[in-house]
C-alpha cells in the first residue's frame, strides 16, 4: 500500500474547479477518523475470525478441567483422556490462532503505518506554507510520527486483544449459567462494574488525552526554539527568559500528563481490585459454603475456574484502553491534518514553458490577503515587476514585505485579485511546473543532511558536476567545496557544518542549478558573517543578472542598484519608483527610511556607493 494507494483513498474527494482566468478547490470534506482504517477493514475482521477462534479455544480447556475434576471419581478413565486430549487440542488451536492473529495484526499495522505517513506527508506537501508555519515544525513531526505510532497498539494488538477481552468472558459466564446459574450470578457483577467503569475511564480520558498530547506538542516547540535562540539569548543576556518559557510549559506537560494518568490509576486501581483472584475467590466461596453434589461442589468449581479466567480476560480489556484511547485521539489528529484544505490544482493546467520563451513578468493586480478570519494584511496592491529587471520590496516591519513573497510564490493564494507570471494566472499552473520558473532563496536556507551535491541539485537532479561545480562557481562558494573532506561527496551535519554565509551562497548554487528565470530574494545576506557578505553580494549580483528579481530588503544599502523599489506600508503600497527619484521626495516614506536606516546605508557603502542610488552623501 504506497504513497498513490493513499493519495486515491484520502484525497479522492478533493476536486477543482476552473473559475474565470483562476482555479479553485473545492473545500475537502471532514476526514472521518474510521474512514482511515477503511483501506485495511476486510483484513481487520480476518484477525477478528482469528481472535474469535483464540477466545473458544481459552474457554475450552476450562471446561474440561470442570468437567475432568466432576468425573474424577469415574471407574473408566476414558472420558477423563478424552477430555485431556481435547484440552491440549484446544491449547494449541489456541496459541495457533493468537499467534496468527498477532503476526497478521502487525502485518497490517505494518501496512497502515506507510499508509498514514504517505498520506500525511503527501497532503502536507499540498497544504500552504501558512498552515505549517502555525502548526510549527514540531507540530508536524508529531502528526507524522508521534500520533502514527500512536495507532500501532491499537491496530497490530487490541482487534485481536479486545475480541478475546470480550468474547471469553461471555462464553464462560454462559457455560456458568449452564453449570450453576447462582455462581453465574455472582461472577457477572465484576463483569458488569468493571465495564461500566471502563466506559467512564474511556470516555474522560479522550479529553486528557487530548490535552496531553497539545501540552507535549508545545513542550517540543519549546525545546526546539531554546535550543535555536540560544545564541541570541545569551547575547542579550535573556536566558532566563527563555528557560521561563520552556519551564512553564514543561509544567504544563507534567501536569497534563499527572491528570490523565492520576484518572487512570484510580479506575485501573478500581478494576483490579474487582476483578482480583482474592475477590472473586471470596465472592465464590461466600456463595458455595454448604454446597454440595454428591459431595463435589461442581458449581464451586465451575465459579473459580471460570471466575478466575473471566477476571483475567477483563484486566487484559483495562490495561488495553489506555493505548485504545491513545490509538482513538491519534486518529482523530490525523483525520484533522488531513482535513485541511490544500492549495487547490488546476484542472487543465497551462504549459509555461511549451510555446517559446517565457516572457517573465510577474504582475499583482488588485491583491487582497488575510490570514484566517482577521483584517486583510495585503489591501488592493497592483504591481508589476517586469522581466528581467531587479525590484525592491522595503518597508517598516509588520509592512506586509514578506507576505508579498509568499503570495508570488504561491504560498498562499490571494483572497481577491490575481498573480500573473507571462500572462497566465499563477492558479492556473501545476505546482511541479510553477517551481521550475520560480526560485526562493530565504533568509536562512535550509540544507539537508546528505552530500553537497544533492544539496545543490535538489531541484534538479539530472544536473552533471560540471553543471553543479559552475553553478558553484557563479555562487562564490566552490573554493570553499574543493577545500573541505570530500569536495561534493562532504555530507552536510555529519562531516562539516557551513557557515551562514557559505550556506547562502549554497542556497544561491541551487537557484542557479534550477535556471528558474523569476527569483524572490528575501535579503539574501541578513544573516551572512562579514567575512563572506561581499562574496554572498557577488552571488547575488550574479545571480540576478538576466532573471526576474523580487527582492525584500531589510538593509536599504542593498538596494542601490534595484530598477524599480516598492515601499509597503500596512498592507498598501504607499510609494515606488527608482531609488534615486524616491530620495527626492525627502518627505516620502523612503526617504524617511533611508534617514532612519542611514547608519547601515554608510557601513555598507563599500558595497553599495549611495552616490549610486543618486544621493548626496547627507542623507
Amino acid at each position: 500500500m504506497g504513497t498513490d494507494r493513499a493519495n486515491s483513498d484520502v484525497g479522492k474527494a478533493r476536486t477543482s474547479t476552473s473559475v474565470g482566468t483562476a482555479t479553485t478547490a473545492a473545500v475537502p470534506p471532514a476526514v472521518c477518523p474510521a474512514d482511515l482504517l477503511k483501506p485495511v477493514l476486510g483484513r481487520l475482521y480476518g484477525v477478528a475470525m482469528l481472535s474469535v477462534v483464540t477466545a473458544v479455544a481459552t474457554v475450552i480447556p476450562l471446561l474440561c478441567v470442570i468437567e475432568i475434576a466432576d468425573h474424577a471419581g469415574d471407574e473408566s478413565h476414558t472420558r477423563l483422556w478424552i477430555l485431556a486430549g481435547i484440552l491440549v487440542i484446544a491449547a494449541a488451536i489456541k496459541g495457533a490462532a493468537s499467534a496468527g492473529a498477532g503476526f497478521y495484526g502487525h502485518v497490517i499495522d505494518n501496512d497502515v503505518q506507510l499508509y498514514l505517513r504517505s498520506s500525511l506527508i503527501a497532503h502536507i506537501r499540498r497544504v500552504p506554507l501558512g498552515w505549517i508555519d502555525s502548526r510549527r515544525s514540531s507540530g508536524i513531526v508529531a502528526g507524522v510520527e508521534g500520533d502514527v505510532a500512536s495507532v500501532h497498539h491499537m491496530v497490530a494488538h487490541t482487534v485481536h486483544e479486545t475480541v478475546v477481552a470480550i468474547l471469553v468472558p461471555v462464553i464462560s459466564l454462559v457455560a456458568l449459567f449452564i453449570v450453576d446459574w447462582q455462581f453465574a450470578l455472582i461472577a457477572v457483577v465484576p463483569v458488569i462494574v468493571t465495564f461500566l467503569v471502563m466506559a467512564v475511564m474511556l470516555s474522560t480520558g479522550a479529553q486528557k488525552q487530548q490535552t496531553y498530547n497539545r501540552a507535549n506538542e508545545n513542550m517540543a516547540a519549546s525545546v526546539v526554539e531554546f535550543v535555536r535562540g540560544i545564541s541570541v539569548m545569551k547575547a542579550f543576556n535573556v536566558t532566563a527568559a527563555g528557560m521561563d518559557r520552556y519551564a512553564d510549559r514543561r509544567r504544563s506537560l507534567v501536569e497534563a500528563w499527572s491528570d490523565w494518568s492520576r484518572q487512570s490509576n484510580v479506575y485501573l486501581a478500581l478494576i483490579d481490585i474487582l476483578t482480583s483472584p482474592v475477590t472473586i475467590l471470596l465472592m465464590m466461596c461466600a456463595v458455595g459454603v454448604g454446597q454440595t453434589r454428591e459431595g463435589t461442589p461442581i458449581g464451586l468449581i465451575a465459579g473459580i475456574v471460570l471466575g478466575l479466567g473471566l477476571a483475567a480476560s477483563i484486566v487484559a480489556a483495562a490495561m488495553n484502553s489506555e493505548a485504545l484511547i491513545s490509538g482513538i485521539s491519534a486518529l482523530g489528529a490525523i483525520a484533522e491534518v488531513l482535513s485541511t484544505e490544500p492549495v487547490p490544482e488546476p484542472a487543465e493546467p497551462v504549459n509555461l514553458g511549451g510555446a517559446g520563451p517565457l516572457d517573465a513578468t510577474v504582475v499583482m493586480e488588485d491583491v487582497t490577503f488575510g490570514y484566517g478570519a482577521g483584517d486583510p494584511v495585503i489591501q488592493g496592491i497592483s504591481i508589476e515587476f517586469a522581466a528581467g529587471t531587479t525590484t525592491a520590496l522595503v518597508g517598516a516591519s509588520g509592512a506586509g514585505k514578506s507576505t508579498v513573497a509568499t503570495l508570488l510564490a504561491r504560498f498562499h493564494d490571494p483572497t481577491t485579485g490575481r498573480i500573473t507570471l507571462g500572462g497566465h494566472d499563477l492558479r492556473e499552473v501545476a505546482t511541479g511546473d510553477l517551481y521550475r520558473h520560480i526560485g526562493v532563496v530565504f533568509q536562512d536556507p535550509l540544507l539537508l543532511s546528505m552530500s553537497l551535491r544533492d544539496n545543490i541539485r535538489i531541484s534538479r537532479a539530472s544536473a552533471t558536476d560540471d553543471e553543479i561545480m559552475d553553478a558553484a562557481r557563479r555562487a562564490h562558494i566552490a573554493d570553499d567545496i574543493l577545500n573541505l573532506p570530500n569536495g561534493l561527496d562532504t555530507v552536510l551535519g555529519v562531516e562539516v557544518e557551513l557557515s551562514s554565509g557559505q550556506a547562502q551562497r549554497v542556497a544561491i548554487a541551487r537557484a542557479f542549478v534550477t535556471r528558474c528565470p523569476v527569483l524572490i530574494l528575501d535579503e539574501p545576506t541578513a544573516y551572512a558573517d562579514p567575512d563572506s557578505e561581499e562574496s554572498v553580494r557577488a552571488a547575488v549580483a550574479e545571480l540576478s543578472r538576466d532573471r526576474t528579481v523580487i527582492m525584500i530588503a531589510h538593509r536599504l544599502s542593498t538596494v542601490a542598484g534595484a530598477a524599480q523599489i516598492v515601499v509597503l506600508d500596512s498592507g498598501r503600497v504607499v510609494e515606488r519608483g527608482r531609488p534615486e527619484d524616491l530620495l527626492k521626495n525627502v518627505e516620502g516614506h523612503y526617504a524617511k527610511l533611508w534617514r532612519a536606516y542611514g547608519a547601515d546605508a554608510e557601513i555598507s557603502a563599500s558595497a553599495a556607493p549611495i552616490d549610486a542610488i543618486g544621493g548626496d552623501g547627507d542623507s
